[in-house]
């Protein structure tokens, strides 16, 4: 009797064990699955915010075959600091609502051009100098302070730059704070459908259009050679130039140049065969970022300014987009903190 008991209490443990393991194994996997389900409606409501300023009809975007590229990798938008939300563009004639994708990773990084030297933002064997024709402003070079001559203090520079645009609703507003301000700024462009009059008008107002792909897709810019790059850039200058005359000499890598990787050295090479120098930036205020405030861009710019004024920088490189309305909100108080911190203002081009 004792032994069947032994036996009885054996497989009633060993049934016991069993269960709980099934038990924990179907807890882990709710467990998983829940936190699953919450990423996903995060990401997706992430996407409802940023993705709707690009629906409004006017965007370029992919579709049939290229959609997906040569290599099966999927286009649409995609963001690194979302400058980098921007439509996947391959053809002007193609015009559909980009499909939103982003991601969140933060591209931040020095230039990998001179690892030594993390103050380098632009590519120094590049051509310097840049054409245009309509400029009613002149070629927006810098006009110094005579009263900072004469005291000896060194002239500290900043350029605004802003990527992913131009958009319907957001840039006329930038456009028309700089023209009350009387600041030249630097303008990385996608292409787009219907917004000729906002190119031409960056133009006739004296800022500089700067070259920042075609297709703004990471995989088509950076994977495997180089000579998908060099199309896409190729077709972006030509974007600018048949429709406008105007032709770009300043480029800004999606996402940052370090995306490149091992590939950044060919890259840089044809960018030099383009007569193109590529700028960085020293601030990043991430206006792109969800839930981010006017206050907190603007906050964050004089922040990130004055620690390069503590450090004797004398150029300074803001990254922004012409995308956001907290972007437009903060610009005014963005100004006029960067000139009570010394700062003038000029376009990429005429960076030393």
């Amino acid at each position: 009797m004792a032994q069947i008991n032994k036996i009885n209490k054996h497989q009633i443990r060993k049934i016991l064990t069993r269960h709980i393991g099934i038990a924990l194994g179907i807890a882990f996997i709710l467990v998983t699955a829940m936190f699953i389900a919450l990423y996903v409606n995060s990401a997706n409501r992430q996407n409802q915010e940023v993705g709707g300023s690009y629906n409004n009809g006017d965007s370029m975007g992919m579709t049939g075959d290229e959609a997906f590229g040569e290599d099966g990798a999927s286009g649409g938008l995609q963001s690194g600091s979302p400058d980098h939300l921007a439509p996947g563009a391959t053809d002007v004639n193609d015009l559909a609502n980009p499909d939103d994708t982003t991601n969140t990773d933060n591209p931040h990084q020095t230039n990998n051009d001179n690892p030594s030297d993390p103050d380098d933002y632009t590519n120094p064997d590049g051509p310097a100098g840049g054409q245009q024709t309509g400029d009613s402003y002149g070629n927006g070079s810098l006009q110094s302070d005579p009263d900072q001559a004469q005291t000896g203090e060194p002239v500290r520079v900043a350029y605004l730059t802003f990527d992913d645009g131009p958009d319907r609703d957001i840039t006329p507003g930038i456009l028309d704070i700089l023209l009350e301000e009387d600041i030249r700024a630097t303008f990385f462009v996608l292409p787009y459908q219907g917004l000729d009059d906002l190119y031409q008008r960056i133009i006739d107002e004296g800022h500089e259009i700067g070259n920042h792909s075609f297709s703004h897709v990471y995989e088509r810019l950076y994977e495997r050679d180089a000579s998908r790059f060099r199309d896409d850039i190729l077709r972006a200058r030509n974007f600018i130039f048949d429709n406008f005359e105007y032709t770009t000499t300043s480029f800004r890598f999606p996402g940052g140049q370090q995306r490149a990787g091992n590939g950044l050295n060919a890259r840089l090479e044809a960018l030099r065969e383009f007569g193109y120098r590529h700028f960085h930036w020293h601030v990043d205020p991430d206006d792109w970022r969800v839930g981010r405030t006017a206050a907190e861009v603007r906050a964050s710019v004089r922040e990130q300014a004055t620690n390069h004024v503590r450090n004797d920088r004398e150029h300074v490189i803001i990254l922004m987009h012409d995308r956001y309305q907290r972007t437009l909100d903060a610009l005014p108080g963005i100004i006029s903190d960067l000139r009570e911190l010394g700062f003038e203002f000029d376009i990429v081009r005429n960076m030393p």
